[in-house]
């Protein structure tokens, strides 16, 4: 406690302020707590990063070795994914370097069918030119913060009723109501070509922890009036 109301005794003053993780402002009469709570979401998601490369001393055959790459790419994956499967590919690149083309485009695939990381990661690491990444991701991330916001809150409210209980006084209306939200692990990415060397199920190889939502916020109240 930082600074406490003046009919406090000065025993009650320096207790109060070294038991509370809360100030209490006599200026306008107001409880001012923090609130922390942390909740996980789990990973249901997987996001498949296919880079295609190609090099050819003509511009347009190299735009067309990128074409095949991506179709053969597509055609390989869809004998795994259904139709309703969405493949972007990202904007196409190509730099000259004496004399030659080089030629560069992504394609992206996303898709909650965890169990076929292993089949995918395979049929992906036979195909030559590319180079692969997944990163494994949540869903559920925006419905998670706002459970991590609500506990948050009924953490700090808690401590608020505690402090005025303490202190005997009653509280009244809320003044300030401020949040903070961080993520943590969100992308796991690795790279499909350390997985191929793997003896055994890929899949155990890839990080799947859920993301930590931490959330904190500072919850600022009236003290009513006696």
């Amino acid at each position: 406690m930082k600074l406490c109301l003046h009919k406090l005794s000065v025993s009650l003053l320096f207790a109060s302020c070294l038991s509370w993780s809360q100030t209490l402002l006599a200026d306008d009469k107001s409880i001012l707590v923090s609130g922390k709570a942390v909740e996980k979401a789990p990973v249901d998601t997987l996001n498949w990063q296919i880079r295609l490369n190609a090099e050819d001393r003509d511009a347009d055959d190299c735009k067309a070795k990128i074409d095949r790459q991506a179709q053969s790419v597509i055609q390989a994956l869809q004998t795994l994914y259904d139709e309703q499967h969405e493949y972007r590919r990202s904007t196409f690149s190509n730099y000259v370097s004496k004399g030659k083309n080089y030629c560069r485009q992504s394609l992206s695939l996303k898709t909650q069918q965890l169990a076929l990381y292993d089949a995918t990661s395979k049929i992906l690491s036979g195909i030559g030119d590319i180079n692969v990444n997944v990163a494994s991701s949540s869903s559920k991330i925006a419905e998670t913060e706002k459970l991590a916001l609500v506990n948050a809150l009924k953490v700090a409210q808690a401590k608020a009723a505690a402090l005025a209980g303490h202190l005997n006084v009653k509280l009244g209306g809320v003044l300030e109501v401020s949040e903070n939200i961080n993520n943590y692990g969100y992308a796991h990415t690795r790279s499909v070509k350390q997985f191929a060397m793997a003896e055994d199920n890929a899949m155990e190889q890839l990080t799947l922890d859920p993301v930590t939502i931490r959330a904190e916020l500072v919850y600022r109240v009236a003290i009513a009036d006696q």
